[in-house]
């Protein structure tokens, strides 16, 4: 955005929006309950809180996973700088027994998202095989390296973990359930809207021909 790059600010619109109506869906049918946002002590209506939480999660995280993918090769040291500030402010912030607590729940076994996160897999599949560019996988590893500093700086706080139905969690499962978060739940559920946003527009690129010849191209002679 400080570059003035409309393809930046279309992609932040469009996360923000959609994930801002995916969370209203996961609250509705009870996959995933969380607090109301507040302001100076006031709970802010569901409607602004529900935005603010599409752009400070989608938003925010596909801009950054944007912006360092476009200048990894000379911005690497930054990434690692702004990720080693993420992890202070979280651990700085778990130190307030106040703020460190865990605002929301979530079941990550719900059939319907488990189903719309497999298709959008699939779609990210799709995606990266239909393109001759690195710039999505660029994007999905810092989303990644960004969602894992954030997990384990609230795990570290005490403001992330994980329960099952018959007691507490075991390591192994722990780790499982946390990797999918970071892998699954966060960078692969928010790689769709840099391709709605970037290659939509030449729809071409997805018809079956193209999709084909992409694919068979992949193939060993």
């Amino acid at each position: 955005m400080c570059d003035n790059n409309v393809e930046y600010k279309r992609l932040f619109a469009v996360s923000s929006i959609v994930w801002a109506g995916v969370e209203a869906m996961l609250q509705y049918y009870g996959t995933r309950k969380i607090q109301s946002m507040k302001f100076w002590g006031t709970n802010l209506p569901l409607p602004v809180s529900l935005a603010l939480q599409g752009t400070q999660e989608a938003g925010f995280v596909c801009i950054y996973g944007i912006y360092f993918a476009d200048r990894l090769a000379t911005h690497w040291k930054y990434l690692l700088y702004s990720n080693a500030a993420v992890l202070a402010i979280i651990l700085w912030n778990g130190r307030d027994k106040k703020i460190a607590r865990r605002a929301s729940r979530r079941c990550i076994t719900a059939p319907w998202p488990l189903l719309l996160l497999g298709i959008t897999v699939l779609f990210n599949i799709i995606g990266l095989v239909a393109i001759e560019t690195t710039r999505p996988l660029r994007m999905l590893l810092c989303m990644s390296l960004l969602g894992a500093v954030w997990t384990a700086g609230q795990v570290a706080s005490g403001l992330r973990g994980v329960e099952t139905d018959s007691g507490p969690a075991s390591p192994k499962e722990v780790l499982a359930v946390l990797g999918f978060d970071v892998l699954v739940e966060l960078a692969c559920a928010y790689l769709p809207f840099y391709f709605l946003v970037t290659m939509l527009p030449n729809l071409h690129v997805f018809t079956e021909q193209g999709l084909m010849a992409r694919m068979v191209s992949l193939l060993p002679s």
